[in-house]
């Protein structure tokens, strides 16, 4: 992954650095400097890689009808 990919999933998920930096544990400006790298270094794809996760799933869509109870 490289810096420009990290910065498009940050942007795709509606997060600042500040934000994003929380969900893995870092910094803004660690993200900051991230975003600004040609190629990230393993611990950074590792953190990346394991708020992935958490953030597609919750982005699914319901399937199915929506039952109401009165």
């Amino acid at each position: 992954m490289t810096g420009a990919e990290l910065r498009a999933l940050r942007l795709s998920l509606g997060l600042t650095q500040a934000e994003f930096g929380a969900q893995i544990g870092v910094g803004y400006q660690t993200i900051g400097r991230w975003e600004q790298s040609d190629v990230l270094n393993r611990i950074a794809a590792l953190a990346v890689g394991a708020v992935q996760p958490r953030v597609h799933k919750r982005e699914k869509p319901r399937t199915g009808p929506r039952i109401r109870r009165k």
